[in-house]
């Protein structure tokens, strides 16, 4: 009777933190102790942030009743979305291409399948806020073998035609807080959130819609289609700015009214073509310092927007970056702050100070360099990030984009200015490149090493510049002088006929070893044009995980590592005897002897039995208290007879 109380006890406080964990919201939280406290407090927190005690109408009057602040949020958003559009009017639009091909849309209109819906449900984040009936995406995931085959009934009959969606797509409207403090609606972003069987339906809807997106919408979007990436934004961007704010970019000599009025016709035609209105509150205009201050007025008036002397930021980021980075990057560096108690080497001491101390604020021990930490799990470290190393495995997508995606209006953009012949390896040098360019051509150089060439026509590798061929060949294999071969790029490597090798001046320029490999590698004809890959991933795909993994290997060496660190982790067992099973490989627990290391005249003597220094060993092993614990336990062999100079021995 005991043991099924305690199991239905412990079944119960399980259910109990599942709840507050899910309602809490922390989605970093993925695994620790039961701590159904901290999931209840930070629930009343975000009740609390959430709350709307009062608001401002449009008079600048506040208002603290409920009925009241309704009809603010009512009014403001009747105004909002209000169209000024005749739906009556007729646009031709003859330069819009048609980007649906017959065989698209036989795609689009195949028949659903269940493994379209299942997929399309595994996509979602169980934990999501739920929808007006109040059920989470966990509860499908749970009980499936129960309502999954109702699930599926009701998705299908939707997408087929035979059921109304107007039976699901009844949503909450929720108020998510832009800032700290809340005066007016314009301070909050508004949230639906609908049904999760409504979200599983618009899910396959969007899957179907991803195959045949890139075709519709332009390169110059760099996002909604799958492959594209919004940094692309933000590099243009920065690169407008930076030319806007050269001292060489002179003023604007055309005729300024002209183009004004011609701009504004442009943008009254994209609005009734979208349907959207330009927020003209929300928008600025921002001129080179050179344009005279009577053009800039004259303008700004004619745009209806406010004149600034520098833009806000864009997607999170400060427009302009000088030479004091500090102060750009200083609202990352507070959001980091509050998220876990300048740049990239300030952030991972905060990490450090976290980590060791507790708090932000508080030094603690540091017993173990932060360098090892940043180890893999399997080396002797926790698997922390190395930020530098990291934020060039990021730039390195942006390398390999500039590689490869040679249609995107950033690739355009970039190599205009600084790669002309399409080389983004060997870039022109520049009196003042960008900040950002400055970023991504020292991961270029970091990450050189890792790229490798797939073999086509031979014509654009350069032997003594590339990684070519089997393990990435490089120039240093080349046993002669560069001055004593006129051959430069991999084609001139290739006899007369140009169907083999050259094998007498290979064995010359690689020697007898090398000429027996290279000569084996396949000769295509007529074949495609070299493509750089990424030498460290299978699929030759460039990845951040896989760029990362090179880097921190390199960094710590590929020589043999201890079992027992590889061991440890794969135990089931909570996340904090993990944590003390690390430490005690790495002999930094806080014993006696330990801190006598650094404190003088401390006591190091074990405080239990006083016969010997309390090293990790002995609290562990041979004190006469721990000796009888492990006794007590089963423990009663020559481990306990045997003497060891180190704990992971």
């Amino acid at each position: 009777m005991l043991k099924l109380a305690r199991c239905k006890l412990g079944y119960l406080y399980e259910v109990e933190e599942r709840y507050w964990a899910i309602h809490a919201r922390t989605q970093w939280l993925r695994e620790g102790d039961r701590n159904t406290r901290y999931f209840y407090v930070r629930v009343l927190g975000r009740r609390k942030k959430n709350t709307i005690e009062k608001l401002k109408d449009v008079h600048g009057m506040w208002h603290d009743e409920k009925n009241e602040i309704c009809d603010i949020a009512w009014n403001y958003f009747n105004d909002l979305f209000k169209s000024s559009v005749n739906p009556g009017d007729v646009y031709d639009l003859p330069f819009i291409p048609i980007c649906v091909t017959d065989g698209m849309n036989r795609r689009l209109s195949r028949e659903f399948t269940d493994e379209e819906i299942l997929m399309a449900f595994n996509q979602m984040d169980p934990q999501k806020a739920p929808g007006i009936d109040g059920i989470f995406g966990s509860f499908f995931k749970d009980h499936w073998q129960t309502v999954g085959k109702y699930v599926l009934k009701l998705c299908h009959d939707i997408l087929k035609g035979r059921n109304n969606v107007s039976c699901l797509n009844k949503t909450l409207l929720i108020m998510i807080p832009k800032v700290n403090e809340l005066c007016v609606m314009a301070n909050f972003r508004p949230i639906s959130l609908y049904r999760v069987i409504y979200k599983i339906i618009s899910k396959v809807l969007a899957n179907r819609l991803k195959e045949v997106l890139p075709y519709c919408i332009s390169h110059n979007q760099s996002v909604f289609a799958p492959g594209r990436m919004i940094h692309d934004n933000v590099l243009i961007t920065h690169e407008l700015m930076h030319y806007l704010r050269s001292s060489k970019n002179g003023p604007n000599k055309g005729n300024n009214r002209s183009e004004v009025e011609t701009f504004l016709r442009i943008l009254e035609m994209f609005e009734k073509m979208s349907s959207q209105r330009i927020n003209l509150e929300k928008s600025m205009v921002c001129f080179s310092p050179s344009t005279p201050l009577a053009q800039r007025m004259t303008t700004s008036s004619l745009l209806k927007m406010r004149l600034v002397e520098m833009l806000d930021s864009y997607l999170g980021l400060s427009i302009l970056v000088g030479k004091k980075k500090s102060g750009v990057f200083k609202n990352i560096l507070d959001h980091i702050a509050n998220r876990i108690n300048r740049v990239i080497e300030e952030i991972q001491s905060m990490m450090h100070r976290v980590w060791w101390g507790g708090r932000e604020q508080n030094r603690g021990w540091n017993i173990l360099a932060w360098g090892r930490m940043c180890y893999p799990k399997g080396m002797g470290g926790l698997g922390f990030r190395d930020l530098w190393l990291f934020n060039v495995a990021l730039l390195g997508r942006q390398v390999w984009r500039l590689i490869h995606c040679t249609d995107t209006l950033c690739y355009r953009v970039l190599s205009s200015k600084y790669f002309l012949d399409g080389d983004v390896f060997h870039p022109k040098s520049l009196d003042k490149p960008y900040f950002m360019w400055q970023n991504i051509a020292k991961a270029t150089r970091v990450l050189y090493e890792g790229f490798d060439w797939n073999i086509g026509n031979k014509r654009n590798i350069n032997i003594w510049t590339d990684n070519w061929g089997f393990e990435g060949l490089p120039s240093s294999s080349i046993r002669i002088k560069r001055r004593m071969a006129p051959e430069n790029k991999v084609c001139e490597l290739l006899n007369e006929s140009k169907d083999g090798w050259n094998e007498n001046r290979i064995l010359e320029l690689y020697g007898e070893s090398l000429r027996d490999q290279i000569c084996k590698l396949t000769i295509l004809h007529n074949g495609h044009d070299d493509q750089r890959m990424w030498f460290h991933n299978p699929n030759g795909f460039f990845s951040s995980k896989s760029a990362y993994s090179w880097l921190i290997l390199k960094q710590v060496g590929y020589g043999p590592h201890r079992f027992f660190r590889k061991f440890m982790w794969k135990l089931k067992t909570l996340p904090k005897i993990h944590i003390f099973c690390w430490r005690l490989g790495h002999e930094i627990l806080p014993t006696f002897d330990k801190i006598a290391s650094i404190r003088s005249h401390f006591n190091n003597m074990c405080p239990r039995c006083g016969n010997d220094k309390e090293t990790i060993i002995h609290t562990l092993k041979d004190c006469p208290e721990a000796k009888a614990v492990l006794e007590y336990g089963g423990i009663n062999n020559n481990l306990l007879v045997e003497n060891y100079s180190r704990c992971i021995d």
